[in-house]
């Protein structure tokens, strides 16, 4: 009988390099550097706040210009362009002109509803923060209302958002912009404590209040904007975004644009949560956060042959080489059995991780294992997983543990 195993990565999803022109400045996040929870919710805030405040109507101009759809260049250097209208996307007319028409082809949405503490009144800097303000179609900014973001319901009721739900109390965007809403949210959250003049302290929550009467400074759902923030990494287009409002009117960025990790190290990492942002963040400087050939979930800083990637699902450390996460395949006590054992993220399906064990007589053709499976944790957020297989009799038995990541 041969004993032996391989291990195999089989889905990896490149994240997106951004090391370049929408990168924050070197030492933007500087006093943020090492710290976690309420800590770097607090050293963030600081360096977001004090931002330029913009007056309200001129977001009609400000807006042309970022969330101008960039597939349509201008006739001329002066000229308005197209833009994107958030939440339509799968329509037609998700691309309109820029130009404003007092508020008939669009109008400014506000991510965090008006109605759940922000402005109070219409005054403060939130109010017309345009982190979290975007052009949208005035029918489904109005089918949206106030609701607050989670998955499930009916197909949106206006045809101008095709893809989005609905139901009496929330929203579901187009997963183009989930993304986004989840970033706009966290921002909100961060940069409003309720210390400055009209504005109170913003919180992300499981369940907001269904009334607004009273204004509730509260939105959420939180798990699932955490989950989007996950899934739906900043496109080019959102950092671009993020770019100009530093560069040509607020002069502040929204940091989970610029490192989506800080969410989960605000909100996770405090309860004992391992996810592969929460991994990242303590294992890469936020220069390497920025080199996906360092921090990838494909690359392999330490050289040992096991990828980012494989040494999250295994509890592993990817700057220190080592065999002690590798699986072991051994002969149980009990005669007639073997036994297959691994360590694995006790919290791996809030990364999208997912493992299997197959076995082979030949290896060529795999089948999945069919055993029975029991694990005890290890750490705060791993265990060590033992599949009893049978005993499948010579020649030989190959057992191998396949890791995949869903997009």
């Amino acid at each position: 009988m041969v004993f032996t195993f391989r291990y195999i990565l089989l889905v990896l999803v490149a994240g997106l390099a951004r090391a370049d022109e929408f990168s924050p400045p070197t030492s933007y996040y500087g006093p943020a550097v090492g710290l976690v929870g309420s800590s770097l919710d607090t050293a963030l805030r600081k360096i977001v706040d004090g931002h330029s405040v913009r007056a309200y109507d001129p977001l009609r101009q400000d807006l042309a210009l970022t969330d101008r759809d960039w597939n349509f260049p201008p006739s001329t250097p002066s000229a308005v362009t197209n833009i994107l209208l958030v939440y339509s996307s799968g329509w037609s007319g998700e691309s309109r002109s820029g130009v404003w028409d007092s508020g008939v082809t669009w109008n400014r949405e506000h991510v965090w509803p008006d109605s759940r503490g922000i402005g109070q009144p219409d005054s403060g800097p939130d109010f017309s923060d345009l982190h979290h303000l975007r052009a949208a179609n005035p029918s489904v900014n109005s089918s949206r209302s106030n609701s607050y973001f989670d998955v499930g319901g009916n197909i949106a009721p206006v045809f101008q958002s095709p893809l989005a739900h609905a139901t009496s109390s929330t929203w579901e965007p187009p997963d183009i912009d989930k993304g986004w809403v989840a970033r706009a949210c966290l921002y909100m959250a961060t940069r409003y404590d309720g210390t400055e003049p009209n504005t109170l302290n913003l919180e992300l929550v499981e369940s907001p209040p269904l009334s607004t009467i009273t204004n509730p400074p509260q939105m959420g759902r939180k798990s699932t904007l955490l989950l989007w923030n996950r899934k739906h990494p900043p496109s080019q287009w959102e950092r671009r975004r993020n770019q100009i409002i530093y560069d040509q009117f607020q002069h502040n960025r929204n940091p989970f644009i610029d490192h989506p990790e800080f969410a989960d190290v605000i909100y996770e990492q405090p309860a004992g949560v391992e996810t592969l942002m929460t991994w990242r963040y303590r294992y890469f400087t936020l220069e390497e956060l920025s080199t996906e050939s360092v921090s990838g979930d494909a690359a392999d800083p330490d050289g040992d042959g096991k990828s980012n990637l494989l040494e999250f699902a295994l509890a592993g450390n990817p700057r220190v080489i080592g065999v002690s996460t590798e699986p072991v395949l051994s002969k149980s006590s009990t005669p007639g059995y073997i036994m297959f054992t691994y360590r694995r993220q006790r919290d791996r399906l809030l990364s999208g991780v997912t493992y299997s064990v197959e076995t082979s007589a030949d290896l060529t053709h795999w089948q999945l294992a069919n055993g029975v499976e029991s694990s005890v944790t290890i750490a705060g957020s791993t265990e060590l997983a033992t599949l009893v297989l049978v005993d499948q009799g010579p020649p030989m038995f190959f057992a191998r543990l396949k890791v995949s990541k869903q997009p």
